[in-house]
Order: structure tokens, then sequence, then C-alpha cells
């Protein structure tokens, strides 16, 4: 039996299609978007100072400091 092993990052450090779950967050505002932890998460896309992640279906985009209270556990 194979076991995974996890990480914790933060939303910034993710790349393009990587997954992975939330584990917290403390923006009073994303946990009303739905950044619940325990919710599935992919990144979508990363610009200039902005960050798009899609979660429960649709794609949420904000400025990367916004981004920086928010941890996922994703696999390596």
């Amino acid at each position: 039996m194979k076991i995974k092993e996890f990480s914790l990052k933060k939303i910034v450090d993710l790349v393009e299609g990587e997954e992975g779950v939330v584990e917290s967050c403390e923006n009073y505002r994303f946990l009303e978007q739905g950044f619940i932890p325990g919710t599935y998460i992919k990144m979508y896309k990363k610009l200039s100072g902005v960050i798009s992640v899609c979660i429960r279906g649709t794609i949420i985009a904000a400025r990367n400091k916004d981004y920086e209270k928010i941890f996922i556990k994703s696999s390596k």
C-alpha cells in the first residue's frame, strides 16, 4: 500500500493546474465565497498580481495579497 505525502502551501505557491484541498482560511470574505476547509480547489490562472482559482465549479479571481492567508493541502 502506497502512502501519499501531503504538503501545506499557500494558494500563491501553487502552479497553474495544481489541485488541492483547503486546509484553513483566515479571510472572512473568502469563507463566504466557499473557501471552507475540506473543499477541493484547482489553480486556474496566474497573471501579474492576480490569481484565478476554480472552487465549487466557479472561477474566482483576486489579488495575490488577498490569498496570502488561505492554506491548501496538496499532494506532492
